[in-house]
Parts: structure tokens; C-alpha cells; sequence
């Protein structure tokens, strides 16, 4: 491997995904090419396989890789950065995260207001199925961010704006990396967890009974929750 080497900083996931990142937008990764191993970047970069792991999480955050499960990670795309960017890197501190998690709050409860409007059949059943899902995972207490994510995607894709679906599905991939490193220092209990939930059944509800209003107000209730799970504050 020619991973260039770096000073041991205060995020070294940050700075493992930004040496991975600069080789793939250098040409040394082309789209769809498979990454080094876990153990393989573990053993070229002196960090734990902790790290490593953070790493991508970020790289997949950014857009830059996706992860197939047994398979590994593999290049998307080696191109430079976007006219609209988010460095999901700099949103470790709760300055950086706050205002993007605002975007977000704003953008959600615009999509559910249209997915209360334009919501199918189909669409309720999709949501119905991934918040089954949830449920069960929080008895196993077990609930990672994967189907918290699909359930607000689901929302957007209710929606019917392509343009609104992308934009989110931008913005929330961007803070998914912050949000787990402050979940994995202080995890939620299930009791938090099951009142998460419940917060995902109403908003659900309100777009079943085709309540714009009502559901634009119930998703920007739990996520303005959910920021001060994570310790948000708006200016």
C-alpha cells in the first residue's frame, strides 16, 4: 500500500479517512474497486481496528465508499468534492454538528408534510415494516443507525421530491458519523429508545391520517429531541 503516514492527532479516525480519501480522489482506487482489508489498513496505519472502522464510517458518509456485508468496502466514486459539501470530519464538536442537524429538521419536516400529502399505500407499508423492524431490534436491545436512517428516507421518498430525497439522504449521511461517536460514548437506554420509537409511530400516524401540519409538527418534535439527546443547542 501507498498510504502516506501522519502525526498520531486527536481524531485519528479523521485522519486515516482523510489519507484513504486523497488516495481515492488521487487515482490509486478507481469506482468500484475494493479497499485494503480491516486488518490490512489496522496493520499499515498503527491504529486499532476501532479506528479503522470509524474511518469508514466516515468515508461512507462523505459518499466516497459503500460497504457490502462479507465483502468489505468499495470505491463509489474518486471524484472531488461537490459545489454543496458537507465534511462530515469537521462535525465532531457540537458548533460544527448543530447547524447541519438544524438543515436537517427544516428538510424533514418539509418532507413530511409532503409525504402527508402524496403518501401511497405502498408507502405506508414500507414504513410500517422498517419501524417492525426497530421495534424488534430495541427488544434484543439492539438498534443501531441503519433503520432509524431508512425510516426517515422512507419518509422522503414519500415525499415525491427526488430533488428533497437526495438533499436529505446528503445531509443526514453527513452526520451519521458524528451521531455514532457520541452514541458509542454514551449509549441510549431502551426505555430512551422505546420513547424514540414512539416518536417515529406518530409521525407515522399523522402521515397515514394524511395530516400535513400535524406530521411537520410531530417530526420536528422527535428530532428537536433528538437534538437534545445529543446535546445540541441552536442559536
Amino acid at each position: 500500500m501507498t498510504f502516506q503516514t501522519f502525526q498520531r492527532p486527536a481524531h485519528l479516525s479523521v485522519e486515516v479517512a482523510r489519507a484513504i480519501q486523497r488516495e481515492i480522489q488521487g487515482g490509486r482506487f478507481k469506482d468500484g474497486e475494493r479497499l485494503p482489508t480491516e486488518a490490512n489498513l489496522s496493520e499499515h496505519f498503527g491504529v486499532s481496528r476501532g479506528v479503522i472502522r470509524e474511518a469508514i464510517v466516515r468515508l461512507k458518509s462523505e459518499g466516497l465508499i459503500e460497504t457490502r456485508q462479507g465483502s468489505g468496502a468499495f470505491v463509489l466514486s474518486a471524484d472531488g468534492p461537490q459545489a454543496f459539501r458537507i465534511d462530515a470530519g469537521m462535525l465532531v464538536q457540537s458548533r460544527e454538528l448543530a447547524p447541519v442537524f438544524e438543515l436537517r429538521i427544516e428538510l424533514e419536516a418539509s418532507a413530511a408534510a409532503l409525504a402527508a400529502r402524496r403518501r401511497t399505500k405502498r408507502h405506508l407499508t414500507r414504513m410500517r415494516h422498517v419501524l417492525a423492524e426497530i421495534g424488534e431490534m430495541i427488544e434484543r436491545g439492539d438498534w443501531g443507525l441503519d433503520p432509524d436512517y431508512g425510516f426517515h428516507i422512507e419518509i422522503a421518498e414519500a415525499a415525491g421530491n427526488a430533488y428533497l430525497l437526495d438533499l436529505l439522504d446528503y445531509v443526514t449521511r453527513r452526520i451519521t458519523y458524528s451521531i455514532a461517536l457520541r452514541r458509542r460514548s454514551t449509549p441510549p437506554t431502551r426505555t430512551v429508545l422505546r420513547r424514540v420509537h414512539k416518536e417515529h409511530e406518530q409521525v407515522l400516524a399523522a402521515i397515514a391520517d394524511q395530516d400535513p401540519e400535524r406530521a411537520s409538527r410531530e417530526i420536528r418534535s422527535h428530532l428537536e429531541g433528538a437534538a437534545d439527546r445529543l446535546r445540541l443547542r441552536f442559536r
